[in-house]
């Protein structure tokens, strides 16, 4: 693991999905068309149907734009190996179509909005990927300097809060 103490983000060589605990913030990158049919976006799909479908029909109806998010909490706690745990996923629009590639200001501005809605909401930590650098095509420097941008921003109640990225196995 290497930490980037000034701005909280911090990244690990470990699968998101295998260390998700209680109070989870998860977030990864979307389009706008409803489709997660690639890459981790399949996994997410998986895990939570409902989300999906809320995604999706929010997608349909024209409600997602590129830039915002789309948040899911579900009303039942999700059951990991013999453990249920709380959790919070954000769906960051970061690509107006699956075809295209991810889009740096998407990237910003959803980053931003949904640092906004935890610190209102009073979240700490959001885990994900590398938003917006695998089947996006983005830069992972590049895509860094955004995330510690995001988090220099001061929020609303001035609490800090970290983005952990997750490399993988």
């Amino acid at each position: 693991m290497s930490e980037t103490t000034k701005s909280q983000l911090r990244f690990f060589q470990k699968d998101l999905f295998e260390h998700l605990t209680q109070g989870t913030y998860l977030a990864h990158g979307v389009n706008c068309m409803g489709a997660m049919g690639r890459g981790i976006a399949v996994e997410f799909k998986e895990r939570w149907p409902r989300m999906y479908e809320e995604y999706r029909a929010k997608c349909k109806e024209g409600r997602l734009i590129l830039g915002d998010f789309h948040t899911w909490q579900p009303g039942l706690r999700y059951f990991r190996q013999q453990e249920f745990l709380s959790i919070k996923i954000y769906n960051l629009a970061i690509k107006s179509h699956w075809r295209n590639p991810a889009s740096y200001l998407a990237i910003e501005s959803s980053v931003n909005l949904m640092l906004d809605d935890m610190s209102e909401n009073g979240g700490a930590v959001v885990t994900m990927p590398w938003i917006g650098c695998g089947l996006g095509g983005l830069d992972k420097k590049h895509s860094a300097k955004i995330l510690k941008r995001c988090l220099a921003k001061e929020r609303p109640n001035g609490r800090e809060q970290q983005i952990w990225v997750y490399e993988g196995k």
